[in-house]
């Protein structure tokens, strides 16, 4: 991995969760599912080997629902969602980290594309 001068970070509010990646996201994805829709996520993606958390032990709290495909993190302290992950490697390669908790800077030249989560599993743009 790079030295932490050239990454980018995302932090919870209370700042016990940072999540450090490669780059800044080119893309976000907006879902309107019924997990996303509720917590106001924007989900950059990477894979695992690009991510890197730092957080104090048990400072996340996991949470899954359902076929449990996927498990989302918050921080336990400020209660931030601040990632998820597949539970199975072999579903998909990929980290989702919630960019809202990035500076807004980092985000703000994204594209936001929106998923229709709840029904077609279509982007709608």
């Amino acid at each position: 991995m790079r030295s932490a001068a050239a990454m980018v970070t995302a932090t919870c509010h209370c700042g016990a969760v940072h999540i450090h990646v490669r780059k800044a996201p080119r893309t976000l994805t907006q879902c309107n599912c019924s997990i996303c829709r509720r917590y106001g996520a924007l989900w950059a993606y990477y894979v695992p080997s690009s991510v890197h958390i730092e957080a104090p032990r048990f400072a996340l709290e996991r949470y899954s629902w359902k076929n449990r495909i996927r498990d989302y993190y918050r921080c336990k302290k400020c209660g931030c969602v601040t990632h998820y992950k597949y539970r199975k490697q072999s579903d998909w390669n990929t980290v989702g980290v919630n960019a809202v908790n990035f500076d807004p800077a980092v985000i703000a030249a994204a594209r936001i594309r929106r998923l229709d989560g709840a029904k077609t599993w279509e982007f709608l743009d």
